[in-house]
């Protein structure tokens, strides 16, 4: 069950990724990054600031505390939640790279993430201990601890529903079994595009709409915690009857793509493309057949290519443009990468690859005390969190267990600070990578892991200071009394679940180190050999072909070889040699060389290329003084082409 409720969550964020597909800029883990830190930071933050001044509101006005709390719930406290939801976002834009790349469809992105995980982390402490109150029903399981009777989405109501809000009352459920928007995530989701335009924009018009924007979004939050309140509020019916309210985020990522189309457009005669993009018109063919043309691994490579070069269109167009060229040429390696491997054929052999890194990477011991430290979160929420076994859950809350499961915590806790400590050391140089995506996901993962320190710490002060593990995590909450609900056993290995967002050193990457070091050897080749064409064209002697060829044939640059003759690389997809020297170049795509430039040289051994002979037969006349003539008019400068007839 609690696998569940966190999959409704997540596959709410992964669907605005996929529409916001076609303008974003940011990883799928950068986005999901932002949801830890709407679970570990935004979260306790508003838990935090809600206790600071309704505590002394009360003592000033001599209201009850619970009178206080539920006043809050509709006035003040909306407005600082969607404020708290916008800050990841806010934050990320103070970074120069971040302004100059982002696009406010990443905005939108990573403030509906970190809604997201604010209304997961409501759920969690919840529903975190609650299996064994929940009945399996046809749309998941209902609790019965509520009165509202929530219900938790199984995983085909989740897929079958759009960004489903987990713990949704039993009778807003439609019939067919689709649950309703999460709120969190929708208000969210304007509030990243409010913060985008305040913060990327120009102009005194696009910040209006932007703080409007927030504006409306605390209210909106507000009149909907009114009307959870009172059966008498005015705005009541408004609300119920609003069903429209799946269309906002919709409409948020249209607005976002309206506005990025202009910035993340290619300057004339600046743009970097794929050999396969050069060949097509319109170019978006090109990029879907170089996308698929070696699945598995050709598809994120090339939809990698396509984000770093939104970016880099961005950083161009940026009001705070400088130092761009950075990025420029990490897009140029990356293009001559993937063009050098789908030229050379490559195959889905990554896999074998990647399976051999991550095995070693699991037999490392910094990891295996990494996964046995977040055993009891998993026994807690993954195996305990189902009602057939939810009496793993009680067990683990027995005297015995739990002086074990505390004393776990604790080193979780001290490899977590140690982790975090060594990832704020290195900030320095990571928050200057030139891709603002790396930077944003390491700002991100740092900040997870300092708000999993505060929860956990929080947490086994109530655990070691003799509070039962079931008993209250907070004395109250108005986060709608989410903690109160919470109980510290639940809050603890919530907290320690938090090492998967912060692995050991270098073990993210550790299971891509092998194809990547491939990948390198074979840009590296390609280089060479496209240096050494460039210094036997530059030479214009036309009987150095055979030495160009027979060294470009040695680094496997097969493409080199038809630039040597003048036909582009991008069409060449083929070169046949026999002995001495028999050219063709062929291919059935239908951006191949046409035939009448293919050139056909005489089969015989030769120191040099000699002119002609009668026996050669040139598809389109006979060459005049030798087949190659000189172009002066080329854009690239003088280089050897076919002669023309």
């Amino acid at each position: 069950m609690i696998v569940a409720l966190v999959f409704a969550h997540v596959w709410g964020v992964i669907q605005m990724i996929a529409l916001g597909s076609f303008a974003r800029t940011v990883r799928v883990r950068t986005v999901l990054m932002a949801l830890a830190v709407g679970l570990y930071v935004c979260a306790p933050l508003a838990v935090v600031l809600q206790m600071g001044w309704i505590r002394p509101a009360t003592w000033l006005t001599g209201v009850s505390l619970w009178a206080m709390k539920d006043t809050a719930s509709y006035t003040a406290n909306p407005f600082i939640e969607e404020i708290l939801k916008v800050l990841p976002v806010a934050t990320l834009l103070l970074f120069p790279a971040l302004r100059r790349q982002w696009s406010l469809t990443d905005c939108v992105l990573t403030g509906a993430a970190a809604g997201s995980g604010f209304g997961l982390s409501e759920s969690l402490f919840r529903y975190g201990a609650a299996a064994h109150k929940a009945n399996v029903t046809d749309q998941g399981w209902v609790l019965t601890s509520n009165i509202s009777f929530p219900v938790v989405p199984g995983i085909w109501n989740t897929i079958n529903s759009w960004l489903p809000a987990a713990g949704a009352p039993w009778d807003q459920i439609s019939v067919a079994g689709r649950f309703p928007p999460d709120p969190h995530l929708v208000w969210s989701a304007l509030g990243g595009l409010a913060a985008g335009l305040i913060m990327l924009r120009r102009g005194w018009r696009w910040r209006t709409l932007g703080a409007v924007l927030l504006l409306y979004v605390a209210l909106d939050h507000t009149a909907w915690n009114a009307a959870i309140k009172s059966q008498h509020f005015v705005g009541r019916a408004t609300i119920e009857q609003l069903r429209t309210l799946w269309l906002t985020p919709i409409l948020a990522l249209a607005l976002a793509w309206w506005l990025d189309r202009q910035r993340q457009r290619d300057g004339k005669g600046d743009e970097v493309s794929l050999a396969a993009e050069q060949s097509a018109s319109p170019r978006l063919i090109g990029t879907v057949r170089a996308a698929v043309s070696r699945l598995p691994w050709s598809l994120p490579e090339v939809y990698g290519f396509v984000r770093m070069r939104r970016a880099r269109n961005s950083e161009r167009t940026s009001p705070w443009a400088h130092e761009a060229g950075d990025l420029s040429a990490a897009l140029v390696q990356l293009r001559d990468r993937i063009d050098g491997q789908l030229g050379h054929g490559r195959s889905s052999s990554w896999l074998p690859g990647w399976s051999r890194a991550l095995g070693a990477t699991i037999r490392r011991p910094s990891v295996i005390v990494w996964l046995l430290l977040m055993v009891p979160s998993v026994m807690w929420f993954v195996i305990g969190g189902l009602p057939q076994t939810a009496a793993l859950q009680e067990t683990m809350t027995k005297p015995l267990a739990w002086k074990v499961v505390v004393a776990l915590s604790v080193v979780a806790q001290a490899w977590l600070a140690w982790r975090v400590a060594q990832e704020l050391r290195a900030s320095p140089s990571m928050l200057r990578l030139p891709s603002a995506d790396d930077a944003a996901l390491f700002a991100l993962r740092a900040a997870c892991g300092v708000g999993a320190i505060g929860l956990g710490g929080y947490a086994l002060m109530r655990g070691l200071g003799g509070f039962s593990p079931n008993s209250s995590l907070l004395d109250f909450s108005n986060q709608t009394d989410a903690y109160a609900s919470g109980s510290p056993a639940t809050g603890l290995q919530l907290a320690n679940g938090a090492a998967a967002a912060v692995p050991p050193h270098n073990s993210a990457t550790a299971a891509e180190e092998a194809r990547h070091a491939r990948e390198e050897k074979d840009a590296k080749e390609t280089q060479e050999a496209r240096a050494e064409q460039e210094k036997l064209i530059a030479g214009g002697p036309p009987h150095l072909l055979k030495s160009a060829l027979d060294y470009l044939s040695e680094h496997k640059a097969v493409e080199g070889i038809a630039e040597v003759v003048g036909v582009s690389t991008h069409h060449a997809a083929g070169v046949g040699m026999a002995a001495g020297f028999s050219l063709g170049f062929e291919s059935d795509n239908p951006g191949a060389v046409p035939k009448e430039n293919v050139v056909y040289l005489p089969e015989t051994t030769v120191e040099g290329i000699p002119d002609a002979p009668a026996s050669a037969e040139p598809v389109r006349g006979a060459p005049v003084n030798g087949p190659f003539w000189d172009d002066p008019d080329s854009p690239r400068g003088n280089e050897w082409r076919p002669r023309k007839p």
